[in-house]
């Protein structure tokens, strides 16, 4: 039986981390415990109530969950994840491999949209804590508090982007 070289390419916007055409998630640290020296695969888990494995990934000190599928599909076709849709062929949500995987134009639906605004305010939150040192005392945290009240999220975005933006950090 004649085994398949492994393909390792790196994630787009992710680059210390590698989507591997085993269908599985690695870092670029080494890990002496591996065939492979020069990568170490990824814990991946179940998140209750769901039927897709995840990992966690780190950028700029914050982790964020993906599914593996999503992350191989992008890595493997180029298509973001936010805007195609990637399914299981066979319907074995645990078979992660690119050759498993057929993707669809997503199609923006209110659902969808506020999905995404969910993950830029995720990102330009982060962003924002460094900037203010993590000063949670500071008197615009405070008033990023009381904007957070009205659970408006374009709202929020829009004081982050002005806030960053002025502080040359975008």
């Amino acid at each position: 039986m004649k085994r398949d070289k492994l393909i390792f390419k790196a994630i787009p916007e992710f680059p210390d981390y590698f989507a591997c055409s085993n269908g599985k998630i690695y870092s670029a640290k080494n890990n002496q415990n591996s065939r492979n020296n020069k990568y170490k695969e990824l814990t991946s888990f179940l998140v209750p109530g769901s039927k897709y494995l995840s990992v966690n990934l780190v950028r700029n000190k914050e982790k964020i969950s993906f599914n593996i599928h999503k992350l191989i599909g992008w890595t493997f076709t180029g298509k973001n994840p936010f805007a195609y849709q990637f399914i299981h062929k066979r319907k074995n949500y645990l078979n992660n491999k690119p050759e498993n995987l057929q993707y669809c134009k997503l199609e923006f639906t209110d659902e969808n949209e506020n999905r995404m605004k969910e993950l830029d305010l995720k990102e330009y939150e982060a962003i924002f804590k460094k900037v203010i040192n993590y000063n949670y005392n500071s008197k615009i945290w405070k008033n990023y508090e009381v904007l957070k009240l009205k659970e408006d999220i374009k709202l929020q975005i829009n004081f982050l982007r002005l806030f960053l933006k002025t502080k040359n950090a975008l």
